[in-house]
């Protein structure tokens, strides 16, 4: 298995809920498979029901608050720049 740096090492595994990675309440691990080699290259954990009502509780308190408040344009602004950083850092 391909060894990721020690910050991802933290993560693998847990689920990121409400702007955190947290580990799942039940939800069995799985191997992550690279398509392209067919070999392990990661361990992932699935979302149990209660791992799911977790994030769909946050999502709907976050959607409640500043992001519906937030109008088109300004939302655009802020897809485009996590993008930018997301392509910037993979």
């Amino acid at each position: 298995m391909t060894q990721f740096p020690e910050k991802l090492q933290a993560v693998e595994g847990k689920l990121f809920i409400n702007g955190e990675f947290v580990e799942s309440q039940g939800g069995k691990p799985f191997d992550v498979i690279d398509p392209s080699t067919e070999k392990v290259f990661a361990k992932a954990v699935a979302a149990s029901e209660a791992d799911v009502d977790r994030a769909v509780d946050a999502a709907r308190k976050a959607f409640d608050g500043v992001w519906k408040q937030t109008d088109a344009h300004d939302k655009g602004r802020i897809l485009y720049k996590l993008a930018d950083l997301i392509e910037q850092n993979a």
